[in-house]
């Protein structure tokens, strides 16, 4: 009777720790399925502010930018502005977002990516991988209000064992084989390269006096009044004095009906100049004026993750095939750029525009170079834009000071590329309190 006892007494015990097993096993599968799912999250994140990319997802120049692939964004001005609605293709008839994956190796945490187009990821388990291969598929929905996007991603711990969970999410199929899969979402949002685009052409803090130099402002949008340039200070082609009527060797375009004349100029503009404030710590004014313009401190906005740091002096051709493969990014330039080309150049291009922000002046002494972008000059208190050569803005500039120069450079306003810069430019974040499991 003792022993039989003693029996069931191990027996029950027995049962506990095997059930005990079972769960920690359960638990620990569920909780790798989520934090591989997490890690779908983060990756499609940072593969958003990166640049351009080939099939495996990998850096490559020749390649489509992660967003431009699986992401269009409506840029115009009408009901749908910035609108950001996933890219889709035909699977058999059938209008699907795309599915874009990784499978992990096992081999320094490293993952195997697919970045497809018209076709699903081709996931497959590593070679050599027996035991846990844990994968991850992710794809994109409209998000409920503009500017925002809604992800999904969907993490497996054994895709070897049943892939089918993470090459099909759309089946959802029970997972067997003592694996896991969990699915969470969240909501990502495009925090724009600006966000108070200018109404002139050239915009300064400070005063305009460019000498005789033969340069040409257009702004031929009804919509901002077809201001050539809006400056805080005073407007005149030779520094101190009267403007005449039209200054000398300048070419003035403005809206239909506007005669070329100084009627299109902006002088004395006290929203402008109260942002610099005389004897004020250095930086302080203008850092407002800066966070108006773009919407986040310059401390901020330099590290965000969108944003290119390169250190002049800068070659042109350089620039702009940086801005070619980083579609929607920030180019920020530390030092004079000095930007000599030995043929003309164009950095950025009027559907793919770049914003440029140099610390230091920003000249064109060789051959023509066309920004088509924002372009924004700034120094130390009672910093001077000092341009020369034939640089060429298409969008606008703006100096946080004061402008001067010689040559012949033209500044047209274009309402279009600022909005693109607006709309579908900068960095993506994740939104607060979104995540849903």
């Amino acid at each position: 009777m003792l022993f039989f006892v003693m029996s069931l007494v191990a027996a029950y015990s027995s049962r506990n720790i095997i059930f005990e097993q079972k769960t920690s096993a359960n638990q620990y599968r569920s909780t790798q399925a989520a934090e591989v799912a997490e890690a779908g999250i983060e990756w499609a994140l940072g593969m958003l502010n990166a640049g351009n990319i080939d099939a495996n997802c990998l850096p490559s120049d020749a390649g489509i930018s992660f967003r431009n692939r699986y992401l269009t964004i409506d840029t115009t001005t009408g009901a749908n502005s910035g609108n950001i609605s996933p890219t889709t293709w035909l699977n058999g008839g059938v209008t699907q977002e795309y599915w874009i994956g990784c499978v992990g190796t096992g081999v320094d945490a490293n993952w195997n990516c697919k970045c497809p187009t018209n076709a699903n990821p081709a996931l497959a388990a590593p070679a050599g991988v027996n035991t846990t291969a844990p994968a991850f598929v992710v794809w994109f929905q409209a998000g409920a209000t503009p500017g925002t996007v809604l992800i999904t991603s969907l993490g497996c711990t054994m895709v070897d064992l049943n892939p089918q969970g993470c090459l099909n999410p759309a089946a959802h199929l029970p997972q067997t084989g003592g694996t896991s899969m969990q699915l969470i979402q969240a909501t990502l949002a495009l925090k724009g390269a600006i966000a108070t685009p200018p109404s002139a052409a050239l915009t300064t803090l400070g005063s305009v006096c460019a000498g005789n130099a033969a340069m040409t402002f257009t702004n031929t949008e009804p919509g901002v009044n077809g201001v050539t340039i809006d400056a805080g200070g005073t407007i005149t082609p030779a520094c101190g004095g009267n403007p005449p009527a039209v200054p000398p060797n300048w070419v003035l375009s403005s809206v239909p009906g506007t005669p070329q004349s100084t009627n299109s100029l902006a002088p004395g503009d006290s929203t402008l100049s109260n942002w610099l404030v005389a004897g004020a710590a250095p930086d302080v004014p203008q850092d407002r004026y800066f966070n108006w313009v773009f919407g986040l401190p310059r401390s901020a906005y330099q590290w965000q993750p969108a944003a290119i740091r390169i250190n002049c002096p800068c070659d042109p051709n350089a620039l702009a095939a940086t801005a070619a493969a980083n579609p929607g990014h920030v180019l920020w330039l530390t030092g004079d750029a000095n930007l000599n080309a030995a043929a003309a150049v164009s950095i950025g291009t009027p559907a793919s525009p770049v914003v440029m922000i140099v610390n230091g002046n920003i000249t064109a002494p060789g051959s023509p170079v066309t920004v088509n972008g924002l372009v924004y000059s700034y120094g130390a208190p009672g910093w001077t834009w000092t341009i020369a050569g034939a640089l060429q803005v298409q969008g606008a500039a703006i100096a946080e000071g004061s402008f001067d120069g010689t040559g012949n450079a033209h500044f047209v306003y274009d309402l279009g590329v600022l909005n693109t810069l607006r709309l579908s430019s900068g960095s993506f974040v994740r939104v607060p309190g979104s995540w849903q499991g």
